[in-house]
């Protein structure tokens, strides 16, 4: 099940790499109090999609103005995330989301 467009991600919190290497459990509206939030989920760091989305945002130019924060959610582990935290694509912050069971 989806979202249509112009409807809001649920409520949720997780672990949350930020872009300085803090880790930490955030809630969605936390940053959303900060700035408007793009919401990206993607298959896992380092595929060829994952790079690609990555650099597209990069070079739009309203999130180029940081006037949106970009946040990523997978399910990678955090150690993950911190290892592609070094890529080009803009500076953003990535939830590690569970695994299914």
């Amino acid at each position: 099940m989806g979202l249509a467009v112009g409807d809001g991600a649920p409520a949720f919190s997780g672990p949350l790499v930020r872009p300085d290497g803090r880790t930490t459990d955030t809630a969605l509206s936390d940053l959303l109090a900060d700035a408007p939030v793009l919401l990206s989920s993607y298959t896992v760091d380092f595929s060829p999609d994952c790079i690609a989305e990555w650099c597209a945002f990069r070079d739009f130019a309203l999130l180029a103005a940081d006037v949106v924060q970009v946040v990523g959610a997978s399910s990678p582990s955090l150690w993950l995330h911190l290892q592609f935290s070094d890529r080009p694509g803009p500076e953003s912050a990535r939830y590690s989301a569970p695994s299914p069971e």
